[in-house]
């Protein structure tokens, strides 16, 4: 499942919906073995002026991958993003050449302002998933270029990891703001 939300120069997208439901029934089974399993992709225009906000939740599915199982990424906009990632199970697979040598993270989260333009705040909340099949070499869920005054707040809890391995990497520059829930690392660890 992919869902792109494209803003141009001074223009203005919301997008607010949910993946999946509150109960078993609501639930989807997606398999991807080429791509993320749900790829939610936000990018402005990168000369300036866009605005992407929004509310989503993906809740209650079963994502095979080959790629990331959810990729979040949130570009060259100002706006507030929410998104809420619970009570999925997520399963590295084979792609359709057969190998699993290409899958990737779990949960990974990307922001960035390649100008300078724009501030945005990306908020995400990662309850209660299951991730299997991330190699070692992966990362059960990841927070990656966090920068130019981009401002994130993330928050995870109850992740587990039933087969395979894999790290929480939380990667941001020097003028970035993210901000995540845990008193420490070992706090951060010990909720997943």
């Amino acid at each position: 499942v992919q869902i792109i939300g494209l803003a141009g120069a001074s223009q203005t997208v919301t997008l607010n919906g949910t993946i999946g439901g509150p109960g078993l029934a609501d639930a989807n089974i997606l398999t991807s073995d080429n791509a993320d399993g749900v790829d939610l992709d936000f990018d402005g225009n990168s000369g300036g002026g866009s605005t992407i906000s929004g509310n989503i939740l993906v809740q209650n599915n079963t994502i095979n991958f080959e790629d990331d199982g959810i990729g979040v990424d949130h570009r060259d906009a100002a706006g507030t993003m929410n998104v809420t990632i619970r009570d999925n199970t997520l399963n590295g697979v084979a792609g359709d050449d057969g190998s699993t040598m290409d899958i990737d993270d779990g949960i990974f989260i990307f922001t960035r302002d390649d100008l300078g333009v724009a501030v945005n705040q990306l908020n995400v909340e990662i309850l209660d998933n299951e991730i299997n099949n991330v190699a070692a070499t992966k990362n059960v869920i990841e927070i990656v270029d966090v920068q130019d005054g981009n401002k994130v707040c993330f928050a995870a809890t109850g992740t587990t990891v039933t087969s395979g391995s894999g790290n929480i990497e939380l990667d941001t520059a020097a003028m970035a703001d993210l901000v995540v829930d845990a008193t420490s690392a070992a706090d951060l660890s010990g909720l997943n």
